[in-house]
């Protein structure tokens, strides 16, 4: 799409311009928070594996115990703890991830996404570093999905809004700012036609309109000059034309006083016109501009 009018197309490059930047902010701030809210899931998981850890005991064989105070929080939060391959503690609500976190056993600390929810394994080592068991931790990704898709919604939607007056505000403002230049160049017409002796001068403009006016002041100088010549020549012709006009018609009318042909007489009539219609133009001074 190409504009035919300087404020279509500044309003255009404007329009443009601003496209670039705001789809470049909003794919930024959009990876910004979807790996905010990827780093806070991960901050989530990691407190609980830590309040989790802080469950279990090993005894000096190996085996583990869960505190009895806190076994029903345990059970609450999607955490499951294994010694060994035995699952010691497997939340109610955990049997489709089930099968996925006994793929995380013995493997050490683990990392996994399944099914719309993050887990989260943790060793368990006796005293002499041997892994005795595996606590794994679960949380739902919904909540931060539906957060990110949320906030790159919005921002989308402020961009297209943004991009959908940028062009009618962009095109008024410089319709505005090209206003002035108009009223120059229509000025500078009017006093081309009828008074070239008009100057605009210094009237206290923005720089570059004090520019352009200076151009059409020394514009209307050369035009001023061109008229003045053009008077000055016209005059010196109707003066040199003035004398050879005004012997031919006393030519003429010697020849008509003398004894002449009937014939001659509307041919000498004739020339004598036009000699008195050249001699009243020759006489009558050019009109001012």
């Amino acid at each position: 799409m190409r504009s035919r009018t300087l404020r279509g197309r500044l309003a255009l490059v404007a329009t443009l311009v601003t496209a670039v930047w705001v789809i470049a902010m909003t794919v930024a701030v959009d990876l910004f928070l979807v790996h905010q809210l990827d780093n806070q899931a991960g901050d989530v998981l990691r407190i609980r594996a830590e309040a989790a850890s802080a469950e279990v005991r090993v005894a000096h064989d190996g085996r583990l115990s869960l505190v009895e105070a806190t076994s029903d929080d345990v059970l609450d939060a999607q955490i499951w703890v294994y010694e060994g391959d035995r699952a010691i503690q497997v939340p109610a609500r955990g049997g489709r991830l089930t099968a996925a976190v006994e793929t995380m056993l013995g493997r050490g600390s683990l990392l996994k996404d399944v099914s719309g929810s993050r887990l989260l394994a943790r060793p368990v080592r006796a005293a002499d570093g041997r892994q005795v068991g595996t606590i794994v931790v679960a949380i739902s990704l919904r909540p931060y999905s539906s957060g990110a898709r949320v906030a790159v919604g919005g921002s989308i939607a402020l961009g297209v809004l943004l991009l959908g007056s940028v062009y009618p505000v962009t095109r008024f403002a410089v319709g505005r700012a090209l206003h002035p230049v108009a009223d120059l160049s229509d000025q500078a017409a009017r006093w081309s036609a009828d008074d070239v002796s008009q100057r605009f001068g210094s009237r206290g403009r923005p720089r570059e309109l004090e520019d352009l006016a200076g151009d059409l002041d020394g514009l209307l100088d050369r035009l001023s000059a061109v008229l003045r010549h053009e008077r000055q020549l016209s005059a010196e012709i109707s003066h040199e034309l003035r004398t050879p006009l005004s012997r031919m018609t006393a030519e003429v009318e010697l020849l008509q006083r003398e004894p002449h042909s009937a014939h001659t007489e509307p041919g000498l009539a004739a020339v004598l016109t036009i000699a008195a219609q050249q001699g009243q133009r020759v006489h009558t001074p050019p009109a001012p501009p």
